[in-house]
This record gives structure tokens, C-alpha cells and sequence, in this order.
């Protein structure tokens, strides 16, 4: 029962969150122009374990049109 409510409690705080639509500024779009993915988003390591010291670096290539 005790964890029915904790669950209960936290969808009803989830669902009342209301999401911002207008932007606070520009699009980056409108600042840099078009941009075309030359290659797409990878990872060198997918599950990194950070209290080692293992880092995951993500690279992807695009180019401004």
C-alpha cells in the first residue's frame, strides 16, 4: 500500500509538469542556417563506468549548407 501511494503521488506530480513551447530565444537554425548530417552520432563506449575513470566519447560529423 505504502509504495501504491509513493507511485500515485509521483504520476500526479509527473502529469501536472506543463512543457514551455515557445522558446526563450532563436532557433539555431535561424542563427548558423542549414545543416546536413554528414555521419551520424557515435560512441566509443556505451556504457562507461565513470567511478573508473572510463570516459565515452560522442562524435558525429555535419556540415552548415
Amino acid at each position: 500500500m505504502k509504495y501504491l501511494f509513493s507511485t500515485l503521488i509521483l504520476a500526479a506530480t509527473l502529469m501536472s509538469c506543463e512543457r514551455d513551447l515557445v522558446s526563450e530565444g532563436p532557433s539555431l537554425t535561424d542563427i548558423y542556417g542549414e545543416f546536413k548530417i554528414i555521419k551520424n552520432l557515435s560512441v566509443t563506449n556505451a556504457t562507461p563506468d565513470f567511478k573508473n575513470g572510463e570516459k565515452a566519447i560522442l562524435k558525429l560529423n555535419f556540415l552548415k549548407v
